[in-house]
């Protein structure tokens, strides 16, 4: 059901063009190069953008020898091969590339349909699903210009409607756009702050008192998880607990409430302020550097899971969890051992060096800083999931005439 002064169109209805890009005989290997003109293949074609990350090159002469392949402002470019359903609009900074080899180059009738009207709806999920299932082949996926010709949408008759809905589109696309600018910005300068602060190249104001060099088991005496499997987890659980891989996935520097529980009491109880560490991974050994505090007593700790008890009362615990976290990446992974599986002994993490206040106040202070950037960060991520919500909904509701704008 479509208002009355909407209508049912396809793709090739409204095109001017729909031209395939070069075939691998008319652009070689051997053609791309360093710096050159980029040219766009299927796989840089992100969310309805170009990305310029790994785009491939040529020169201008193979640019002009292949001219009628430029991309003008305005042109969609969908894959035509691999990752269907994945499609483009080209901008002012793209015009003049090439379309590349697996690409469809759609130059648009801007008297028949807004082509940024049409931007939005292309990247409606029902629409990259239909593209998918009318899709050639098993191994590879492949499209034609005759299922690109009858691509549906619908629209309002009115290009002034069309063009309404575009905008209020786009203003939630600049907000999130924006959000997604100023997470970067904050990130950014956390970890500059983490390097300064937790290497103690910067101190903050009030504290004077020297760092000291030791080794990890100075500082803390080493426990093991154990027991426990995935398969004792329960939700609603009469437990608390944590095993080995949720500390890579599941937190991030400290445990403010525990995402797993169980009814079997297995594995070892926790103490308050305890550091942990995985013992164990499939990817890298740089990747055991990974630790998270814990703010209470009796979570059960399953195995492959370091402890580290702050038995001697050296070390603030969310401190420590950001210093073995962002200081000792390079000194874990020279002594993770393994090559299947890594593993990570607490014997050779306890001979690794630090340099940590000795006052506790200074560790506390500079986690408190770095804790509060992140909540920060953590603000702005859970805004910018209502912003995408909020756009899947608008695009919900506009893009099929059920709310209308005046």
């Amino acid at each position: 059901m479509i208002p009355v002064d909407w209508e049912n169109n396809e793709v090739g209805r409204i095109a001017n063009l729909i031209q395939t890009g070069p075939f691998g005989s008319q652009l070689h290997q051997s053609d791309y190069i360093t710096v050159g003109i980029p040219v766009v293949m299927p796989k840089d074609l992100v969310e309805g953008k170009i990305s310029d990350t790994s785009i491939a090159r040529v020169s201008k002469e193979n640019v002009e020898r292949l001219k009628r392949h430029k991309i003008k402002e305005g042109d969609f470019l969908f894959a035509r091969r691999g990752d269907v359903g994945r499609c483009a609009l080209i901008s002012k900074k793209e015009v003049g590339w090439l379309c590349g080899t697996g690409c469809f180059r759609v130059s648009i009738d801007k008297k028949k349909c807004d082509i940024n009207y049409l931007y939005y709806q292309l990247q409606r999920k029902e629409t990259v699903e239909w593209i998918v299932s009318k899709a050639i082949g098993s191994t590879m996926l492949n499209l034609n210009t005759s299922i690109l010709s009858q691509i549906p949408f619908i629209q309002p008759e009115s290009i002034a409607e069309q063009s309404r809905i575009a905008t209020a589109l786009s203003d939630i696309d600049d907000i999130i756009a924006t959000t997604k600018k100023l997470i970067e910005k904050k990130r950014n300068i956390k970890e500059g702050a983490m390097q300064e602060l937790l290497s103690g190249k910067r101190r903050l104001p009030g504290f004077k008192e020297k760092w000291v060099e030791g080794h990890v088991s100075e500082n803390v005496v080493f426990y093991k998880g154990t027991g426990l499997s995935k398969g004792k987890l329960i939700p609603n659980g009469k437990y608390p607990c944590i095993l080995y891989g949720e500390i890579f996935t599941m937190y991030n520097y400290e445990v403010t409430q525990c995402v797993s529980h169980t009814n079997i009491y297995e594995g070892t109880p926790s103490v308050k302020g305890d550091v942990l560490m995985p013992a164990s991974t499939t990817t890298k050994g740089i990747d055991l550097a990974k630790a998270i505090c814990l703010y209470e007593d009796d979570v059960l700790l399953g195995g492959d899971i370091i402890i580290m008890r702050n038995d001697f009362g050296k070390f603030y615990p969310l401190f420590f969890s950001y210093y073995i976290t962002e200081i000792m990446p390079k000194q874990v992974e020279e002594v993770a051992q393994g090559t299947t599986i890594i593993h990570l002994q607490p014997s050779k993490v306890g001979k690794l060096s630090i340099r940590i206040p000795t006052d506790l106040k200074e560790q506390k202070a500079i986690a408190d800083v770095l804790s509060d950037m992140e909540s920060e960060i953590q603000v702005l991520e859970k805004r910018l999931v209502k912003y995408q919500s909020l756009k899947l909904g608008m695009m919900q509701q506009l893009l099929t005439g059920k709310i209308r704008l005046i």
